[in-house]
């Protein structure tokens, strides 16, 4: 009978032990990315914007870092909080997600808690102005009301020479928080609101917002909303020959808002973020050979969350540290939505303030 000596049993075992150390060493990690969009129902045309960005930045990086592969656990929650909690829920247990990406309010309010009950770091890609100081696990990179309120009030304090402004706002929890932000940065810009109003689609309350906000003779208004409702309000003010500037929100620059506001719009002032105006040729021509449409901010913006999330991969390798502290400490980033000045764990991006002229934008500031 053929035996083989103990030292050649040592011999085979130390083999296979290197073996396994060389397999394991070349083994890239690999970092699970929870995804929770709204991809079906009315938004998911801004759904699959976030998405496109994602994929692209992930199709990239796996290109071009082996040592790291970055999986997308992508779900859809067609707009509802409680299937963005369940996605969120089933992607921890089932995919041991290590960050996740929300992007609508309602659905990041439902999905941050609980990830910071387990300790999940989330880009909470939405505007709510408040939900990255309420909740120390949220983060993002994408504008926000108080950015845009802030962008604004600079604005009203610098170049339109104005230190009263009334407020009118669409009373739902989106323009209830942005009228805390407004009247926060407003009083910190030393402009005065004589009067704030909420709005509701109704023909009877407008008109009596209409009134009550011209009674007071601002020297501007400040408009928050969007949809049918805050364009029959912009087209009473008009109807009242009011002079002075009015200041919208972001919404003002959605084409469906324009088509609704019609002549109404000329002469409005509102936010929009920098890379909008300027684009972003090389990122542009990459993207849309990947997907055959234009990119929009949000797929920039995704896209550049994504690099975030990488960069933060390397410190968390490099140093031993958990995702959100690595995220921490990523600070300003440079990407291709333009320079973000990082500040409590959110990475602005650069805003600009266009007025709509012979029904086009200019920029102003």
């Amino acid at each position: 009978m053929n035996r083989s000596s103990p030292l050649n049993v040592v011999r085979v075992l130390a083999c296979c032990a290197l073996f396994c150390l060389i397999s394991c060493a070349n083994k890239p990690e690999t970092i699970n990315v929870g995804v929770i969009l709204p991809l079906s129902g009315s938004a998911a045309e801004l759904g699959n914007q976030h998405l496109h960005g994602l994929q692209l930045a992930v199709e990239e990086l796996n290109a071009s870092h082996p040592e790291v592969v970055f999986d997308l656990i992508v779900d859809s929650d067609g707009g509802d909080p409680g299937a963005a909690l369940d996605a969120f829920k089933r992607q921890l247990l089932k995919n041991k997600i290590q960050v996740s990406i929300v992007a609508t309010r309602a659905s990041c309010l439902a999905v941050v808690p609980q990830a910071e009950n387990e300790f999940v770091p989330v880009f909470a890609n939405c505007s709510h102005p408040l939900i990255t100081t309420m909740h120390i696990n949220a983060f993002r990179n994408v504008p926000n009301a108080a950015l845009e309120i802030r962008t604004m009030a600079r604005f009203i304090s610098a170049s339109l020479k104005v230190d009263g402004i009334a407020a009118l706002y669409f009373n739902d929890d989106s323009g209830n928080d942005a009228a805390k932000a407004v009247k926060n940065e407003l009083s910190q810009a030393g402009i005065r609101i004589l009067e704030s109003e909420p709005f509701i689609d109704d023909r009877a309350a407008i008109e009596s917002a209409v009134t009550l906000v011209m009674s007071v003779k601002p020297g501007a208004v400040w408009i928050f909303g969007g949809g049918k409702a805050t364009a029959d309000l912009l087209a009473g003010i008009r109807r009242t020959g009011y002079k002075g500037a009015i200041i919208g929100s972001s919404d003002f620059a959605d084409p469906g808002f324009a088509a609704l506001a019609k002549e109404s719009l000329e002469g409005c002032y509102y936010p929009v973020p920098t890379i909008e105006l300027t684009g972003n040729a090389e990122f542009a021509d990459r993207y849309r050979k990947r997907f055959n449409v234009e990119p929009t901010a949000v797929s920039i913006f995704e896209y550049d969350a994504m690099r975030i999330i990488a960069k933060a991969t390397e410190m968390k390798r490099a140093e031993k540290v958990s995702m959100t502290n690595a995220l921490k400490r990523v600070g300003d980033f440079s990407g291709t939505g333009g320079p973000y000045a990082y500040a409590e764990r959110e990475w602005l991006p650069q805003m600009n303030i266009v007025q709509v002229k012979a029904g086009s934008r200019v920029t102003i500031r």
